[in-house]
């Protein structure tokens, strides 16, 4: 979340993630933030600013500042004995295969080309226990999509040997 930010839905200044019952919550029954989108991949466009949904645990606690020291701290005389951790970017969730809902009644396939609902944007229907992002809405949750969070088809091996009605001779493996 921003540190601080306003915005045409939420007018009253904003410190990170708004607290349960604020004025913003209101809006969309659910706690969110305005982001920053080149520093939050699971950023979604809304009219004129980005947001997710937020709570706690994605708010960025400011650094405390260090006291100066005195004199210059020695540098070490071992290598620590421990590398590093760095935390990998979640993949991007995946939409179902198929899916309909009371906003698109018709069955859709993976991320649509075009909304289905006349949205500006693309979004599928999701998985939540597969997806960290996955935003509530009625009782479906779903995320804005594009062609990344479509499942890879699985690819077809052909038979050793194999015959059918229209290939009676037999066949070994796929004919070029």
């Amino acid at each position: 979340c921003l540190d601080t930010w306003s915005n045409t839905d939420c007018s009253t200044i904003q410190e990170g993630c708004p607290a349960e019952g604020s004025e913003c919550e209101t809006v969309w029954g659910y706690r969110w933030c305005e982001v920053d989108p080149s520093e939050c991949s699971t950023a979604l466009p809304y009219g004129d600013y980005y947001y997710i949904e937020c709570d706690e645990t994605n708010v960025a606690t400011p650094e405390p500042t260090a006291a100066p020291t005195p004199a210059p701290t020695p540098k070490p005389s071992q290598p620590p004995t421990t590398s590093p951790t760095v935390a990998k970017r979640p993949e991007p969730c995946a939409c179902l295969d198929t899916w309909s809902n009371a906003d698109c009644t018709t069955i859709q396939e993976g991320c649509p080309t075009d909304a289905c609902d006349g949205s500006p944007y693309r979004w599928c229907e999701v998985d939540p226990s597969e997806c960290s992002t996955a935003l509530p809405y009625g009782d479906y949750y779903y995320i804005e999509c594009d062609d990344t969070n479509v499942a890879p088809p699985e690819h077809c091996v052909c038979l050793d040997t194999w015959s059918n009605a229209d290939c009676s001779t037999i066949q070994e493996g796929c004919p070029t």
